[in-house]
């Protein structure tokens, strides 16, 4: 909601709509990098399990 808000009233002014720019590569460069580190985990588990 706080979100929403934002990105209704300050949409406007160029200085705000790049912090939303940048808050939305943030969190998708975010997502990324914890799908990575889940397959990560995924090789390093199947591996040690191969080992046993």
């Amino acid at each position: 909601m706080f979100f929403f808000i934002i990105y209704n009233t300050r949409l406007q002014n160029p200085y705000y709509a790049n912090q939303l720019v940048d808050i939305k590569v943030k969190i998708t460069d975010l997502d990324i990098k914890n799908i990575y580190i889940d397959k990560l985990l995924e090789e390093i588990n199947s591996s040690i399990k191969l080992e046993f």
